[in-house]
């Protein structure tokens, strides 16, 4: 990855700002939507940077620390001088960071909610998971949990991190996805990140059928029954092609 590290991730983060990143899931015939915000105090917490703890970093609030990566006044140089900067992962954080919108894109998406706590060795406490491939191998997780204004469906970033031995996806449940779009909060316009049914990408017809999968997908394997057919129900088939033979149909 080329050039300073902290800035590609804050410049990539930076388009998150203005805009709500809506999730829509489906499981079971229910739907259920997640609306994601961000700001300059989540990159903060986000990456890590609270855990430098030999770092003096000059402003208190976080937010003026992200202008100040922007503007390159902090660079990865200073953070790299820390005895944490790879102990506490904030490096493989960035990197993470840095693919995080571009994850929302993404049709191999997934997202899962938390039911199972607590996680051995772990005291991050999440409603939902997304996880995202940062390339053709690694896997990025994103943790997200309420956001404290009392809305049910919002939703901030708690923490992200390349996924590891420590799965936390493990029996955890899993949602098909139905849409993801981004709304920008100035002006309000919408826009489609992706809409996807579980790993496939649909075309921009075959989006309008997307929630006719919701009923037809689930994480469990199902087989189909096939019965013999009497030969009175084979007429039965036959008359009914017709009929419907002489209709056009147009998706």
């Amino acid at each position: 990855m080329n050039g300073d590290l902290l800035k590609l991730a804050a410049k990539n983060f930076e388009p998150l700002l203005n805009k709500k990143i809506t999730i829509e899931l489906g499981r079971k015939g229910q739907k259920t939507v997640l609306d994601i915000l961000f700001s300059k105090d989540h990159f903060f917490h986000l990456a890590g940077l609270h855990k430098l703890n030999d770092i003096h970093f000059s402003h208190k609030k976080s937010s003026l620390v992200f202008d100040d990566i922007l503007d390159d006044r902090i660079n990865s140089d200073l953070l790299e001088s820390s005895l944490y900067y790879d102990k506490k992962g904030v490096r493989s954080r960035l990197e993470i960071l840095s693919y995080l919108y571009d994850g929302f894109t993404k049709p191999n998406l997934v997202v899962r909610k938390a039911k199972n706590f607590p996680i051995k060795g772990s005291q991050l406490r999440w409603s939902y998971l997304v996880e995202f491939y940062i390339d053709d191998i690694r896997l990025g997780d994103f943790f997200i949990d309420n956001y404290r204004s009392g809305h049910s469906n919002e939703f901030i970033g708690v923490s992200i991190f390349e996924k590891s031995e420590k799965d936390y996806t493990v029996n955890q449940t899993k949602f098909t996805i139905l849409s993801i779009y981004e709304t920008d909060i100035v002006s309000g316009n919408v826009g489609s990140l992706s809409t996807v049914v579980g790993d496939e990408k649909l075309t921009s017809r075959e989006d309008r059928i997307g929630p006719f999968f919701m009923y037809v997908q689930c994480d469990e394997d199902t087989l189909l029954k096939v019965d013999k057919v009497s030969k009175t129900e084979a007429q039965t088939f036959d008359v009914f092609d017709q009929l419907i033979s002489r209709f056009k149909f147009r998706v």
